[in-house]
């Protein structure tokens, strides 16, 4: 797994670590979910089929202590946040994405 350093600013000192939450939440499937996709040859022309798709960054309020093996120290310059990046599709939410799962499986 590579880290990469993205330059920002969540509104606290220090390195902050996004990590996705451990279960990721998927919208239950039903009638009122369902789309329909109309399948065509191809034409060879580019399109743009996510023009209602957006990405959302949240943070969960998760915050573990990050331990460095001395009892009771603590490293207070970085942190782990729970952060929840989720899929919406015309404004409604779909799902809540694992984005380490996805680079791993890339490889």
């Amino acid at each position: 797994m590579k880290m990469r350093r993205v330059i920002g600013n969540i509104g606290g000192p220090g390195i902050t670590m996004l990590v996705p939450p451990a279960n990721p939440l998927i919208r239950e499937v039903g009638p009122e979910n369902w789309n329909v996709v109309t399948y065509a040859t191809y034409d060879g022309k580019r399109e743009d089929s996510f023009q209602g798709t957006s990405l959302h960054l949240s943070f969960t309020g998760y915050n573990p202590p990050i331990v460095i093996g001395e009892h009771g120290a603590q490293d207070a310059e970085v942190y782990i946040l729970e952060s929840a990046v989720s899929v919406h599709d015309h404004g409604k939410w779909v799902a809540d994405l694992d984005v380490l799962k996805a680079l791993r499986a890339r490889c």
